[in-house]
């Protein structure tokens, strides 16, 4: 089963922690560079199937390199927001891995 990471600030990530996500990654004092690079690291590891980022954080990224996050199909890259409908992220979770989390 592919595995759900979600990076962002403490603050941002509380709520998937309290929904027993685990694979979590802080932000928190990290410029946009290093966090591409983190992204890059979970790209490249084959358990990842989804990683939902806290959409400030992914706006720090440069904008080429956000271009090619958003275009992966595996793992899904997720910039989550306010304005981001809770909807498409459920349907993006049970595309990526088959099973509906928010059921």
């Amino acid at each position: 089963m592919k595995k759900i990471y979600v990076i962002g600030k403490k603050a941002f990530t509380l709520g998937f922690r309290l929904a027993g996500i685990r694979n979590i990654r802080w932000t928190d004092g990290l410029d946009g560079k290093e966090i591409s690079e983190m992204l890059k690291q979970l790209v490249e590891n084959e358990e990842v199937g989804l990683v939902i980022v806290e959409g400030e954080e992914f706006d720090k990224i440069p904008e080429r390199e956000k271009e090619y996050f958003e275009t992966l199909t595996m793992p899904m890259i997720v910039p989550f927001s306010e304005e981001f409908k809770s909807e498409t992220l459920r349907r993006k979770i049970i595309q990526t891995i088959g099973i509906d989390l928010m059921r």
